[in-house]
């Protein structure tokens, strides 16, 4: 939960990487209020599937199902605005990846931890889509929705001479 909401001091995470960047007009906090076992908006959904590569789309599917049977929801939205999966490494081949307008976001192990690719994905479930520079999709690297750098405190920064 540190680096998503900075509940133990985190100092740049998802939450305050969206209030920095909107003015503090998105303000995203921690869902999951009355379930026992959502602490500090994380829970952890164990699925009897094969962390095996290209096994993403099974394991997803069996992560909303148990969170749908393990919570009485027909969908985990119901329970919170987003929800970031986290997967073992090597299930799937790209780092990250969202739907646009949606409520989950996947991300290949560590790159669960890191605030620009959480930022980038959720971009994508407000409907944003790449930033480009030229004709370079993910080009634009100033700012979340360009590539994402596996860096914990913020996008890489342009360098212009």
């Amino acid at each position: 939960s540190d680096d998503v909401f900075g509940t133990n001091g985190d100092a740049y995470n998802l939450k305050t990487g969206f209030e920095g960047c909107s003015h503090n007009q998105l303000i995203i906090n921690p869902g999951g209020a009355g379930y026992t076992d959502i602490n500090d908006g994380v829970t952890t959904i164990n699925v009897d599937i094969d962390a095996t590569s290209g096994n993403h789309g099974n394991m997803t599917n069996a992560v909303t199902a148990a969170i749908n049977a393990k919570y009485g929801v027909t969908d985990p939205s119901e329970i919170a605005d987003h929800w970031l999966y986290c997967l073992p490494p090597g299930v799937t081949t790209s780092i990250a990846y969202a739907y646009i307008d949606h409520w989950m976001s996947v991300y290949s192990n560590e790159w669960c931890n890191y605030p620009s690719s959480q930022m980038h994905e959720l971009g994508h479930n407000f409907g944003f889509d790449h930033s480009n520079e030229g004709t370079q999709e993910y080009g634009d690297v100033s700012g979340m929705m360009g590539s994402s750098d596996g860096q914990d405190e913020g996008p890489m920064s342009k360098l212009i001479i």
